[in-house]
Formats: C-alpha cells, structure tokens, sequence
C-alpha cells in the first residue's frame, strides 16, 4: 500500500500483537487524519493543530461514542506530501485495541494489516527518525515510548551542536561524543529491559518481595525455609521500565543433589543480572547463611541489600552491617509494601536510569554507537572523520529508501 497525496483514504492498524501486554500501538495514517483524531480524543490541556508540532507527545482520553476507552499518549507526525500519521500508545490488550480499531472504523478509516502500514506512509526526516520509528512497536511500557519518541530530536539536535563545535580548539567536541558512547548501555536497558536477581538465603522473604515487585501474587510463598528450589522469572515494570525479576533458591550449603544444583543457578542467574538484590530477613538474628552471602557478593553496584520483613520488627540494623554494606542496604517490607518506592528508585539508578535520563539524548542502536565509537577510537580523531560520523548517524533525508 502506498498513501499518495491523491488518495483521501485513512489507514489504521494494530502495529503491535493482540495479545495481553503493558502497551500497544495503534497508528492512523492519512491526510484526514487529523479530523479522525479530534472525534476521538480529548487531550488533558486543549491544543489547537498548529501548537501541536511532531516533536510533543500528548496526554488524554480515547473516547467510544460517550465513554471513555482509555487513556492514551498520541505522537503527531506530517508528512511532506500532506499525509498525517498518528500513533495512538494505549493499554495493552486484545479488547481495548479492537474496540479502538472499530472506533477508528466508525469515523471513516480503513483498517489493514500492520505490514501494509509500509515505510511508503512514514515519511522519516532522517535515518534516527526510522530508527525511532522500527522500534517504537517493541515499546514495552508508555515510559519507553515517550523516551524513544523524545530521541527523534534530543538525538540530532545533541549531535548538530557538537558537530558546530568541532572547529573549537580543544577535546570538548571528543568528550561529548564519549560521554555520548555511554548511553548506549542505559538505552539498551530501557528498550530491552532490566534483569534483577533476588538473591540470599532461605527464608529471608524473596518471593514475597517478588510479588511486591510485581504488584500482584505471582508465586506461592511459604514460612517454610527452601520452599523456592530453583529460579523463577517475571516480567513486569518498576517506574514505567520493563524489568525481568528473577527470584533465585536460597543460598545455603547443600547435600541434596537437586538442591545444590537450584543453588549453583541462583549464583548463575546473580551474576548475569544487572542488578542483585541481597534480600536478608531483618527480623531474626542474623545467621552464618546471611553472613555467607554478604562474603560472597561484593557491595555496590550492581548489588543492593535488601533489608527484609521490617514490619515483624528489626533485629539487623544498618549499623550491625560490614561497613562496606552500609550504603547499599534498604529497609523494606514486601509484605507490607514499605520501603518499596525507595527500592525500586534504587533499583533503576544503579543501573543508570534516572529522571534526568530519560530526557537527555542517548544511542539506542548499535548502528549509532558503532560509528561514533569508531571516530573517537583514538585521540588524535581529525575532525573531518568525526563530522562524517555524526553525518552518517542522523543520515540523509532520503532515508526511506535505507536500511536503518
């Protein structure tokens, strides 16, 4: 399908699964486009369309004749040739994005499958348009999508005022483009999401903070000690970031065959995650276990110790810790849910995700990094070679016709 300026006809299209998830992208493409929105949407603080340029996201209500469906973030695009696109970020789930789709239906839009929904009807500025544009339907949470949309200006404008820098004198331009280089993990993580291994000896209340984690009872919990005998993983979001919780047997010596090979993957899954949570019970004197585990883990990041079960009382204090310990341990309850907040702020810093981040350009392709890595892989970096770079990174107007 190809949208001609001619062709008055509005696509719309389910561009994520229908299938239960945190967030799903609806899009609307066509010139008329715009008349479909204002008969479905009522933005939390009115706009008129020439305030609305395409580098803000907005905030409302999805509206089905009198009732509200949902509530949305809309990103606007306008393409050269007059065609509008729309993408409508809703909650997950096969019921509200069918019953969006029969809404759009009902206003006059035509609905077709997402492969039909080409680059032919996008219309990218330049290549981190295309880029921001593939991967904004993998977008697992309305934070994600917000950020990644934010980077189809944050990115170029970054890079434009440090390409006019690099005739200064001095290593200002080679800084910037490093400290560029840097995000690239950070922004994989928020794409991709964060592993966090729940770790430490039996009975300390792993899975109950799991399931504080999650918001919901996931895991039958136990006051027996051992009950968890090997690893097990959910998905779920801590402040809008996808996070993979991995709640890990409890660490303890072992005869027991299948015990002691529960155990040797709880190490393993600790030290593939990008953040550990040391979970010990705090209201119990501590025992040699809970020593062995502060032994065996290093503090710091990526480790955070997690002082549990505050609400039956606290017989460990920050104060009984190994110094070392000391900064990195939060009071909690998961059974109550105190100290929760403060955790999960915890949780996303170690690992770099800040507010502060999430409104700062990062890389969040390989393709991006890969070439700024390379212009700056020695000091002596001519500044013919790192403009080029930053050339091929924002890439050509004519961007539709490449690979990103």
């Amino acid at each position: 399908m190809t949208q001609h300026h001619a062709d008055p006809t509005v696509y719309a299209a389910a561009m994520t699964p229908l299938e239960p998830a945190g967030l799903a992208v609806v899009s609307l493409v066509g010139p008329h486009a715009t008349e479909i929105l204002r008969s479905i949407f009522r933005p939390r603080i009115p706009i008129s369309d020439a305030a609305w340029p395409s580098t803000r996201l907005r905030f409302g209500q999805l509206l089905d004749g009198d009732s509200v469906l949902d509530d949305t973030v809309v990103a606007r695009a306008d393409g050269p040739d007059g065609t509008v696109r729309i993408d409508f970020n809703v909650h997950g789930g096969p019921r509200i994005v069918q019953r969006l789709l029969l809404s759009l239906q009902r206003q006059g839009a035509r609905i077709v499958p997402a492969a039909e929904l080409s680059a032919a009807t996008w219309h990218p500025r330049h290549m981190i348009d295309a880029e921001v544009h593939e991967r904004l339907p993998s977008a697992q949470t309305r934070r994600v999508a917000a950020w990644l949309l934010r980077q189809r200006e944050l990115l170029p404008d970054l890079l434009m005022t440090i390409r006019d820098r690099l005739g200064d004198r001095g290593s200002a331009p080679v800084r910037l483009v490093r400290q560029l280089c840097d995000t690239f993990t950070t922004a994989s993580r928020v794409l991709g999401g964060v592993t966090v291994a729940i770790v430490g000896p039996p009975n300390a209340g792993k899975s109950t903070l799991a399931n504080c984690l999650c918001g919901t009872r996931r895991v039958l919990v136990s006051d027996t000690p051992g009950t968890t005998r090997d690893h097990v993983t959910h998905e779920t979001a801590i402040h809008g970031i996808p996070v993979r919780l991995v709640d890990t047997a409890g660490l303890r010596p072992s005869a027991h065959p299948i015990e002691a090979e529960a155990i040797a993957r709880s190490r393993q899954q600790s030290q593939e995650a990008d953040v550990r949570l040391v979970v010990l019970d705090a209201s119990a004197e501590p025992s040699e276990d809970a020593w062995a585990v502060l032994r065996e883990f290093h503090p710091g990041a990526p480790s955070l110790l997690v002082l549990n079960k505050q609400d039956l009382g606290s017989r460990l204090s920050v104060a009984q810790l190994p110094p070392a310990w000391r900064p990195a341990a939060v009071p909690v309850s998961g059974a109550r849910g105190t100290g929760i907040d403060v955790l999960c702020a915890r949780i996303l810093q170690t690992v770099g995700i800040t507010d502060d981040f999430t409104y700062r350009a990062a890389l969040f392709t390989e393709r991006q990094r890969r070439l700024l890595a390379d212009a700056v892989s020695d000091d002596a970096s001519a500044v013919e070679r790192l403009a080029k770079a930053i050339d091929d990174v924002i890439g050509r107007r004519d961007v539709r016709h490449r690979r990103a």
